[in-house]
């Protein structure tokens, strides 16, 4: 297979400082040099400011390779085998739409090219997410061998898998053999969960198959039933009550606060807290007279669908949805909060709205924390704050909905898992969207290649 390496970087980089370029491996059966340069020079750079440079992939020419002046050190990152690289899925596809129809592998490398006196390792630390991305740092003039062997393992395609239905022994677990397959299989279900999945199919005389324990326990998980939000609470009031002047809190204009005054049982968090103001305002339109243009009560939907539509005027509606992408954002956090802005757009799609704007709160450890006090396999905040900013960012941008608000909040609670709360707006005409209709009968499939199964582990994976 031919395999080729495209360079680009600025044309006019900073003297002294570090140089960022971007490296593109591309490889096809049928792949000519002809094609390469056009991709090059069409798809790959931006001739007023970038230069790019192509050549064969092999130690011969990498060993020639050298760095822009004032480099000492090159830091390399690409995502792991198996991540998915939107950046060379791009590139593939504007090759098709230019024709280039032999491209049939394309992966992007990010390469920092570092003056004197930067640590590389510590250059690294600041800018790599282990979990998904590779690493290579090379003194100038070397590592040629190095790269030519991470770059055929990143063009590498996956061998052929034969897809396998596996039975999970559950009927003759004991505790500790369940909590290791809930562990082993990242199933996020606890000692009475695995329990009870197990009680359940030895009820039906045999074993579970392993897409239904992945289904049980994404659909079990934190991230997707909010189990602690579901709970039964035992609160414990530690502090002294916060009272207003009088003395007295007002239980009619602050119920919730004057609930958590004394030692109580909170029958779900989501329902005492989070659901009672919309409930009242729609008893209070069930008791209300025809309204009158002006005075309604505008809530139409809450709590029934995939988003909440309140009244906007007498000819529309919006739409409005809210959630958190906290634990993923912890992970990778570019990932995670990109992704929890795709799905509150996503859902108000789903109510048949125009997405218009997007707001978020987004909550992070404090920016100077030492990175030495940093948990082991946690990033520093301001890691997480950056790459998050930036997720949000991107998705609103790239579909060309504006974020129109938003708050900030620093606190060291957030250190290890930060609050990422993504919202979106949408708008529609009045009731365009179609009754709610259940059949009888539902049937789902799961269509996709055989790694695409690892999707169906993150929600759970997102509750760990």
């Amino acid at each position: 297979m031919s395999q080729f390496l495209v360079t680009v970087g600025p044309r006019s980089p900073a003297a002294g400082g570090e140089i960022v370029q971007s490296l593109y491996l591309l490889a096809g059966a049928h792949l000519q040099p002809a094609e390469v340069a056009q991709l090059a020079a069409e798809l790959l750079h931006d001739p007023v400011v970038q230069t790019a440079d192509w050549s064969v992939l092999d130690s011969t020419v990498l060993a020639d390779d050298r760095l822009p002046a004032g480099c000492a050190t090159a830091l390399e990152l690409a995502y792991r085998p198996g991540v998915t690289d939107n950046e060379g899925e791009s590139v593939l596809e504007g090759a098709r739409r230019l024709g280039v129809q032999a491209l049939e592998h394309a992966r992007a490398v990010r390469r920092y090219c570092l003056p004197a006196g930067i640590d590389p390792v510590a250059r690294a630390a600041d800018l790599a997410i282990e979990l998904v991305q590779l690493t290579l740092t090379y003194a100038a003039g070397a590592g040629a061998d190095q790269r030519i062997a991470l770059y055929h393992t990143l063009l590498t395609p996956p061998g052929e898998t034969r897809p396998e239905i596996a039975a999970v022994a559950l009927h003759a677990a004991d505790d500790a053999e369940l909590l290791r397959i809930s562990q082993q299989g990242i199933l996020a279900l606890d000692l009475d969960e695995m329990r009870a999945v197990r009680d359940y199919f030895i009820a039906l005389g045999r074993d579970p198959l392993d897409g239904e324990l992945e289904t049980i326990a994404q659909t079990w998980s934190e991230h997707c039933s909010h189990k602690s939000f579901k709970a039964r609470v035992r609160y414990e009031n530690r502090e002294p009550g916060t009272e207003n002047l009088d003395g007295t809190i007002n239980a009619r204009l602050y119920p919730a606060l004057q609930m958590l005054q004394q030692d109580v049982e909170i029958n779900s968090l989501i329902k005492t807290f989070l659901m009672v103001a919309t409930e009242r305002v729609l008893a209070q339109k069930e008791q209300e007279p025809p309204p009158v243009l002006g005075s309604r009560i505008a809530v139409l939907s809450a709590f029934v669908d995939n988003a909440g539509i309140i009244a906007f005027g007498d000819d529309h509606e919006v739409s409005f949805k809210v959630e958190t992408h906290n634990h993923p954002s912890a992970l990778e956090p570019f990932g995670g909060a990109n992704t929890g802005v795709g799905g509150v757009i996503r859902d108000v799609l789903g109510v048949s709205a125009r997405p218009i704007a997007n707001t978020n709160i987004l909550c992070f450890g404090m920016p100077n924390t030492p990175p030495e006090s940093v948990q082991a396999g946690v990033l520093h905040p301001n890691r997480v704050a950056s790459g998050v900013v930036a997720g949000v960012r991107d998705y609103g941008n790239k579909l060309g909905i504006p974020t129109v608000n938003g708050a900030v909040v620093f606190d060291p609670g957030y250190t290890a898992n930060p609050l990422v709360y993504c919202g979106t707006l949408g708008i529609a005409p009045r009731a365009r969207i179609p009754a709610m209709w259940r059949p009888a009968i539902m049937w789902w499939c799961w269509a996709g290649a055989p790694a695409a199964t690892v999707f169906m582990a993150q929600p759970s994976a997102a509750s760990n």
